[in-house]
C-alpha cells in the first residue's frame, strides 16, 4: 500500500471515483488497519491512538462544560450522560461524551450514529441505502444501555466500508480517517462536530476555527487553567524555597526596602524601554509600508503583499502594546505612561517615542537620519525576506515537478496499453524538459537544487541538445505547431 500511495491520492483527488467503485479497485484499504495508517501517510499523525488520547484528556472538562449547558439542548445533554452515573466501561464512556458534543454544537446525535434492533433487519437495510455518511450500530434486543453492540460499522454512500468496530468512539476516529483517505467533505449537519475531531481532537489546521468550535475550545483551556492554578502556586512556592536554600537568602525583600525599589525601576526602565521601542520600530515601519501601499491600486499583486505586510506589523505592535499594558507594577519612571493606545502608537511622531528617544539615547545624530537608516534597514531586511520567499517558490516548483515525474512514471509502469504509454512517455518527456530547465536556472540561486536524471528525455535527444533546451510553457502547442508544417 505504500508503493501505490501516490497512484490512490491521484485517483482520489483527481478522478472523484465513486465509493463502491473504488472500494472495488482497492479492497485492501478498506480495513480498521489500512484507514489508519493511511491517515498517517496523509497527516503524519497516528489516527486512533492520537484521537482517544485527546478525547480522554478532554474527557472530565468537556463533560464539567456540557453539564453547564441549559435549555432543550442541556436537558438532552443530561439524559445522555446520565448514563455516566452507572458502572460502565470507558467505551461507553467516551461513546457518551461523543455524543453529548454532538449536541454541544446545535447538531443530531441521530445524524451520527444510527441505532437498530437486531431484530429490525429490513428497517436496517433501507436506511444504510439512505445514508451518505454515518455510523450505525446494531443492539441486541433487551438489551440495557451499559451493554456493549452486536456489531459497529461505518456507511459511506449507501455501502457498509467497515463492520466490527467494536465501539462508537472508535468508529468516529475511523471515520474521520475514511473522510481523510478517500477525500471526501465533511456532512453539512455534521460539519462542527467534525471540526472538533480535526482542529480540537487531532489538532490539525487548529488556528482557523469557527465561532462555536472556538468558543469551545476557549472554555476548555478555562476550565482547566481554574484546576490548575493551586498546583502551579504549590510548585512556585516550592520553587521559590529551593532556590532561597540554595543561595542562602534569610529573608524575602519588602516593598518598602530599598534595594527591592532599585531593582524594581531597573527592571521597570529595561522592560517598557524594550517594549516602546520595539513599538516604536513596527510604528515606523508601518507608515513606511502604508506610504508604499497608496502608491498601488487595490488589486495588483505588490499591494496585496504590502497590504499582508501591514497586518503583520499591525499584529506585532498590538502585541508589543499588550505586552506593556499587562505590566503588572506602576511605571516607575514618568518618561513611560501606564497604558498605550493602539491610535497613539501607530503615530510614528508620538510624544513618547521623542521623550524617550531624548532619554535614553546619547549620541548626536539627528532624529531624520536616524529615521531614514531605520528606513533603509527596514527595506533592507524585507528585501531578504522576498529573497528568501522567492528561493523557497523555487524549491517548491521543483519539489512539484519532481512529484509529477514520479506520478508519470509509475502511470507509465502500471500501463501495458501500448498508445497509453506512448502518450506518457511523450506527455513525461516535455515534463523533464521543463524540470531540466528549472533547474539549470534555479541551481546558481539555491546550490541544494541540482539537475535530475532525465532519463526519457536522454532517450529522446542527445545530451548536446539538453544543455541547451530553452524553457516554453506552451511548448506542447508549439510541438503540434510543428507537426502542422511537416504536414504541409
Amino acid at each position: 500500500m505504500d508503493r501505490t500511495f501516490s497512484l490512490r491520492r491521484h485517483e482520489v483527488v483527481e478522478d472523484l471515483p465513486f465509493i463502491g467503485e473504488f472500494k472495488n479497485r482497492w479492497p485492501a484499504l478498506f480495513n480498521e488497519q489500512e484507514v489508519s495508517v493511511e491517515f498517517s501517510r496523509i497527516t503524519t499523525i497516528p489516527l486512533v491512538s492520537k484521537f482517544m488520547s485527546q478525547l480522554d484528556k478532554f474527557s472530565a472538562v468537556l463533560i464539567s462544560v456540557f453539564r453547564k449547558k441549559g435549555g432543550a439542548a442541556g436537558q438532552k445533554i443530561n439524559n445522555i450522560l446520565s448514563v455516566l452515573d452507572q458502572d460502565v466501561p470507558i467505551e461507553k464512556r467516551r461513546e457518551c461524551i461523543l455524543k453529548a458534543l454532538v449536541v454541544y454544537v446545535n447538531e443530531e446525535p441521530s445524524n451520527l450514529v444510527k441505532e437498530y434492533m437486531d431484530v429490525e433487519h429490513d428497517e436496517a437495510q433501507t436506511s444504510v441505502r439512505d445514508t451518505t455518511l454515518g455510523i450505525y450500530v446494531i443492539k441486541p434486543e433487551g438489551a440495557h444501555a451499559a451493554d456493549p453492540y452486536q456489531d459497529v460499522g461505518i456507511i459511506v454512500e449507501g455501502i457498509k466500508i467497515l463492520e466490527n468496530l467494536n465501539n462508537v468512539a472508535n468508529a468516529c476516529s475511523l471515520m474521520l480517517g475514511l473522510i481523510y483517505a478517500l477525500n471526501l467533505a465533511y456532512p453539512q449537519d455534521l460539519r462542527y462536530t467534525f471540526e472538533t475531531f480535526q482542529k480540537l481532537f487531532m489538532e490539525l489546521d487548529a488556528n482557523k476555527l469557527s465561532n462555536k468550535v472556538h468558543t469551545l475550545k476557549n472554555k476548555l483551556l478555562l476550565s482547566g487553567t481554574r484546576e490548575s492554578y493551586i498546583e502551579c502556586e504549590t510548585e512556585i512556592e516550592d520553587s521559590l524555597r529551593n532556590i532561597e536554600k540554595k543561595h542562602r537568602i534569610g529573608r524575602r525583600w519588602q516593598e518598602s526596602d530599598s534595594d527591592f525599589q532599585s531593582t524594581l525601576k531597573d527592571v521597570d526602565c529595561e522592560l517598557r524601554g524594550q517594549l516602546i521601542s520595539k513599538a516604536r520600530t513596527e510604528s515606523r515601519e508601518r507608515a513606511v509600508l502604508l506610504h508604499l501601499k497608496r502608491k498601488y491600486p487595490d488589486g495588483q499583486g505588490i499591494a496585496i503583499r504590502l497590504a499582508k505586510q501591514v497586518a503583520s506589523s499591525n499584529k506585532r505592535l498590538r502585541q508589543a502594546i499588550k505586552e506593556y499594558n499587562s505590566i503588572q507594577w506602576p511605571p516607575q519612571m514618568s518618561i513611560f505612561p501606564a497604558t498605550i493606545d493602539f491610535q497613539e502608537a501607530c503615530d510614528p511622531s508620538w510624544h513618547v517615542y521623542f521623550c524617550f528617544d531624548d532619554t535614553i539615547e546619547e549620541d548626536n545624530v539627528s532624529r531624520s537620519l536616524k529615521r531614514r537608516g531605520i528606513d533603509a534597514l527596514h527595506m533592507k531586511t524585507r528585501a531578504a525576506e522576498e529573497k528568501s520567499m522567492l528561493y523557497q517558490e523555487m524549491r517548491t516548483v521543483t519539489e512539484h515537478l519532481h512529484q509529477q515525474h514520479a506520478i508519470l512514471c509509475s502511470a507509465i509502469k502500471a500501463t501495458d496499453q501500448p498508445g497509453a504509454k506512448a502518450a506518457l512517455i511523450q506527455r513525461l518527456q516535455q515534463l523533464e524538459r521543463k524540470r531540466h530547465e528549472a533547474t539549470l536556472m534555479f541551481h546558481p540561486h539555491v546550490p541544494d537544487i541540482v539537475p535530475a536524471d532525465n532519463l526519457y528525455l536522454c532517450q529522446a535527444l542527445p545530451m548536446s541538445s539538453i544543455q541547451t533546451l530553452i524553457y516554453n510553457d506552451d511548448g506542447e502547442n508549439n510541438d503540434s505547431e510543428n507537426e502542422d508544417d511537416n504536414d504541409n
